[in-house]
């Protein structure tokens, strides 16, 4: 989730980190800068600080700026990065990317029992939130971003989790059920002969999909898309590279689990969420169709012309 949260009241003990913790950013890292490494262009060298949050403390892992407010630590043995430490800021259950520190895009990620997570899908989150990191770190994001015209008044970014777009309108839900239907039905039809003729189903109950919502409320619908649902999408693929047999099988259940969302679609009960499996199931037909898609992802905020060359590729062209 890319947000700016609010800060909370300051606490003042500094208790000792679970040193599995640190641990698990190490091998995150290590996904990222080995097995991992070819999804994304230059992902390994994108911002990796982690900004862990306990109940009384933030323990900040890897960063690479002055971090002022913060006092210095000992190296860390696991990840070989210099940590720092403050009074407790942010939410204990934030799990985000956002610049919390020194402006840059920080993850920023509550414990494992305060998120509501196991150990590795802990794990698997971290890789989630640094594609973030990388997303918002490439040259002109901001500005993309800001050309949407979404914002309004809002400089925090909060905008990006509470745009009023209709979830709940009967029209909208209906539509965004069949699309989602004709979705998981294009995904489990990759590698197969029917995969063509299932994409152009899709396709078209996507459009009409875009149709019963205004233009403004749409641009915001395939900019969640674009940004959280292939980072949903990542998060599977590189936890599935990993050597961890824990986070390669949390990668299998999330995987199943976007599946089984898209196959049982409520969009009035889930709202905003429902665009994480919604956004990484189009960008599994988009990686079925042609890898190519992922040189050209960061010039857009929408998946849509990424998905008409695709159904250019795999539909006219099949």
């Amino acid at each position: 989730m890319l947000i700016a949260a609010a800060l909370m009241q300051v606490v003042t003990t500094t208790p000792m980190i679970d040193p599995s913790l640190p641990a698990a950013v190490a091998a995150a890292r290590a996904v990222v800068s080995g097995p991992a490494r070819e999804l994304w262009q230059d992902w390994e060298n994108a911002p990796f600080g982690v900004l862990i949050v306990q109940p009384e403390t933030e323990t900040l892992f890897c960063h690479s700026g002055p971090a002022a407010t913060f006092t210095p630590g000992q190296d860390d043995p696991a990840t070989g990065c210099a940590t720092a430490s403050r009074p407790r800021t942010f939410a204990v259950g934030l799990r985000a990317a956002f610049p919390a520190v020194d402006g840059r895009p920080t993850v920023v990620i509550g414990l494992p029992e305060a998120t509501g997570l196991t150990l590795p899908e802990w794990q698997a989150t971290v890789l989630h939130e640094h594609f973030h990191q990388w997303q918002t770190s490439r040259p002109g994001y901001y500005e993309r971003v800001e050309a949407l015209d979404l914002s309004g008044d809002d400089q925090t970014g909060v905008w990006m989790l509470n745009y009023p777009f209709p979830y709940d309108r009967k029209d909208v839900v209906a539509a965004f059920a069949l699309a989602s239907l004709a979705l998981a039905a294009a995904v489990e039809a990759r590698g197969g002969p029917a995969f063509a003729g299932a994409f152009e189903v899709y396709m078209q109950a996507r459009k009409r999909l875009a149709a019963t919502v205004d233009e403004r409320d749409w641009r915001y619908f395939e900019f969640q898309l674009w940004q959280e649902g292939v980072a949903r999408w990542s998060e599977i693929e590189a936890a599935a590279l990993s050597p961890d047999p824990g986070v390669r099988a949390a990668a299998a259940t999330r995987r199943l689990s976007m599946l089984q969302q898209l196959k049982s679609p409520d969009l009035a009960a889930r709202g905003r969420i429902a665009v994480y499996p919604y956004g990484a199931g189009e960008a599994m037909l988009l990686e079925a169709c042609d890898p190519i898609w992922r040189k050209f992802y960061a010039d857009h905020v929408s998946l849509k012309p990424l998905l008409d060359q695709a159904r250019m590729a795999c539909v006219i062209g099949a």
